[in-house]
């Protein structure tokens, strides 16, 4: 039991890590960027791969139902988890644009400086501000 119950934590602990962000025209042609949280193209294609495993193993693999069930349930639980990562972004943007003071705004802004990811934070805040 504490094997299953390790094996399926390890699983969601893999699939939250395998999102990644990345800049969206929307509307296209518009000129204006957002950010959005995807889910991993790694991770999509390891997902395509195993899934053309099990169609292939149908005739002899008699859990491949099992298989392609496993299966739809990472694909969806990864895109139902970027998308909540990106609606936690806009939002936190959002609310910081929105009440956040000066100092708020500095701490945040020294943070990204020294993570390396100034630029990338700036296109995200204006593509939620405007």
């Amino acid at each position: 039991m504490k094997t299953k119950l390790y094996l399926i934590l390890a699983t969601v602990l893999v699939i939250v890590g395998c999102t990644t962000t990345k800049l969206v025209e929307n509307p296209p042609g518009s000129g204006k960027f957002e950010k959005v949280v995807d889910v991993d193209p790694k991770l999509q294609a390891a997902l395509d791969a195993a899934n053309s495993i099990n169609e292939a193993s149908k005739p002899f693999n008699t859990f491949s139902g099992a298989v392609a069930i496993g299966l739809t349930t990472i694909a969806s639980f990864a895109t139902w988890f970027a998308r909540r990562k990106t609606a936690q972004l806009n939002a936190t943007i959002a609310g910081v644009e929105a009440k956040g003071g000066s100092d708020v705004k500095a701490a945040i802004k020294s943070a990204a400086m020294a993570a390396g990811v100034e630029n990338s934070l700036n296109k995200a805040v204006k593509s939620v501000t405007g």
